[in-house]
């Protein structure tokens, strides 16, 4: 169960422009905490396995965007994953799949060649996992900076992600994880 929540929540982040402070936070029924912007959402998902540890989740909820996750806790790490197609990916936490296909990626940074790897794809979800911590890491400082990313995607249209500065609930995100603080 604790596999398939974390393979939902790493789905894909995509950030809407810095949101004035309308952050309120509730703990939904499955015992994780949200916090909500118009930009981005903050959860806090709690496993009911005792040597599970919490995972850190930030994601675009406007399912009229290509949008983008971003999770964190301190065994797996930063995970990342982008949306292929439009999608709210609180809906994605909340649903599961196991159907996953690798597919070569090719992605670009702000127009600069970068190499083909190969992903995890969830045609579930309409998103796309890089499977090596380098690439998600490159992910991640991307979108920090507000740089445009295009995946071209074997069997797949391109799919062009922009990401606008973070919002509170990204940078309280940011400073709550072990592998970004």
């Amino acid at each position: 169960m604790q596999r398939q929540v974390i393979l939902a929540a790493i789905l894909a982040i995509g950030m809407g422009t810095l949101a004035s402070a309308d952050t309120s936070a509730f703990e939904d029924g499955d015992g994780a905490e949200t916090a909500s912007t118009s930009s981005w959402t903050l959860r806090t998902l709690e496993f009911d396995e005792p040597e599970a540890e919490s995972l850190q989740v930030v994601y675009t909820s406007d399912p009229n965007i290509l949008g983008a996750m971003i999770t964190c806790n301190e065994i797996s790490g930063l995970g990342v994953a982008l949306a292929t197609r439009p999608m709210d990916f609180g809906e994605a936490i909340d649903s599961e799949t196991r159907r996953a296909r690798l597919r070569t990626v090719r992605m670009t940074i702000e127009g600069q060649a970068a190499q083909s790897n190969v992903w995890k794809m969830l045609p579930n979800y309409g998103s796309v996992e890089p499977r090596e911590q380098s690439v998600r890491n490159r992910v991640y400082n991307a979108i920090i900076t507000g740089k445009s990313i295009n995946l071209k995607i074997s069997g797949r249209p391109d799919a062009t992600l922009t990401f606008p500065e973070p919002d509170a609930a990204f940078i309280d995100f940011a400073s709550e994880c072990p592998a970004t603080s």
